[in-house]
């Protein structure tokens, strides 16, 4: 992990691949395996998970608790649909679940960007779920579209408050996971089961606290529970966090960097991260202050963190947190405003960063990075300046007789175009943002 701190206690996540010809096993099978393991002497799974000894049913079992086809009708669900007007997502086949295809997350075939934040507290005091419901509404208001967030066998209320607004949820888990799975699999709010957070972090002996080999078999267990969902990891250790890719539907980063590390370490590690394998690959950036003592992002830094991250090729952003034991950032109102801003520019680059062919471009400067992207006819160019001093930037575009079509965002205000090549002065910790119309 960035800066070599814990955030928080690991944590499951899971999210959805689809499996062809697989059915959804009743609850029922569920309980029966969970009581015999727990009759057994095993731990329960949620016991497993936060002790970082997950105990796995053999997939040979899990498999034979459904393998028929689904025959059930189709609804079809597009991304201008709210959540809650798919009224039971168990009547969903494999055609309308949510996938990783070349990388991107698709809901019933259709690309989606996951833009949100996490919401983390695993008390379950009625005190403390008001206070998520309460944050629901900044959660929506703000733009995002997904949270990742504690859920118990008592939160219906909760996800159909998310589903009302239009949020699908990453659940991590308060409750026997199996139990949840069981009870929630079918609410449109699901999107992801989280199984592992830190996933790469090493144990105390210096060895893997999980191997890839249980990772991907805790992958399997709850593909098999619920095909129609995704499974989510999240690692934090640039040198270990190869081993983990492929392990599920989508594996996340944290970076981290404030106030230790300079904001070019976001850079560095996602552009290893984004470039393996075929994998659908998430960005958790900092919206916190270490331990409570430390300062968390000014806007301008959040800002220039997330358009690292997208010239990387990151296809989701979670931020972490919207809400933890030393973090309320709907009380930095400053913050919550740039994130809401941010969340407003993202969604319009949103055809760009899901359907367009992305190129690194080169450019000289220490700590100044710029990416294009290519959409039809459409070319978008980023530039980003994450040192600490204004940067007079060139960048030779590859494509011929481009013109400026929209007003630029940021710095790219005083770029000027000529003869393909784009030149200007970015300030410190600035970002310019071009699109042009190509020939």
């Amino acid at each position: 992990m960035s800066s070599g701190l814990s955030k928080k206690e690991a944590q499951p996540r899971t999210s959805g691949l689809d499996l062809a010809h697989s059915s959804l096993p009743d609850r029922s099978d569920f309980t029966a395996v969970s009581s015999a393991a727990r009759t057994n002497g095993a731990p329960s799974l949620l016991e497993s998970m936060r002790a970082g000894a997950l105990f796995l049913m053999p997939f040979s079992l899990i498999a034979s608790l459904g393998c028929n086809a689904d025959s059930s009708p189709k609804i079809p669900l597009t991304v201008t649909q709210t959540a809650l007007e798919v009224a039971d997502r168990k009547a969903l086949t494999e055609d309308a679940a949510w996938t990783v295809q070349n990388s991107v997350v698709h809901v019933s075939g259709q690309p989606f960007f996951p833009l949100g934040v996490y919401w983390v507290s695993h008390d379950v005091s009625p005190e403390t779920k008001a206070r998520r419901l309460n944050d629901l509404e900044k959660i929506s208001q703000a733009g995002f579209n997904m949270i990742h967030t504690p859920v118990d066998r008592n939160d219906r209320e909760f996800l159909d408050k998310c589903a009302s607004l239009g949020i699908y949820v990453a659940v991590e888990f308060n409750d026997d996971p199996l139990e949840v799975v069981a009870q929630f699999k079918s609410h449109p709010a699901v999107a992801i089961w989280s199984i592992f957070d830190d996933v790469d972090a090493p144990a105390k002996n210096g060895g893997e606290r999980h191997s890839p080999q249980k990772v991907k078999e805790t992958h399997f267990q709850f593909k098999t529970a619920d095909p129609l969902a995704l499974t989510y990891i999240s690692a934090g250790y640039p040198q270990r966090f190869s081993a983990y890719t492929n392990c599920s539907d989508l594996m996340a980063f944290q970076t981290y960097p404030i106030p230790s590390e300079p904001l070019s370490s976001v850079t560095s590690s996602y552009s290893n991260v984004a470039a393996s394998h075929n994998q659908g690959f998430v960005a958790n950036l900092q919206t916190f202050g270490w331990h409570g003592i430390y300062r968390p992002p000014t806007g301008g830094e959040l800002r220039n963190m997330t358009y690292q991250a997208l010239l990387t090729g990151v296809k989701g952003v979670l931020y972490y947190t919207f809400f933890d034991e030393v973090t309320d950032l709907g009380q930095n109102h400053e913050l919550l405003a740039a994130a809401t801003q941010i969340a407003k520019e993202v969604r319009a680059l949103e055809p760009f960063l899901l359907n367009g062919e992305r190129r690194t471009l080169p450019i000289t400067q220490p700590e100044v990075f710029a990416t294009q992207w290519i959409l039809g006819h459409r070319l978008l160019v980023i530039a980003v300046n994450a040192s600490t001093a204004p940067a007079d930037i060139e960048i030779s575009l590859p494509e011929k007789d481009v013109t400026a079509v929209k007003p630029p965002l940021g710095d790219a205000a005083v770029m000027t175009l000529q003869a393909n090549k784009l030149s200007g002065r970015i300030s410190a910790g600035g970002v310019a943002v071009c699109e042009f119309k190509l020939p």
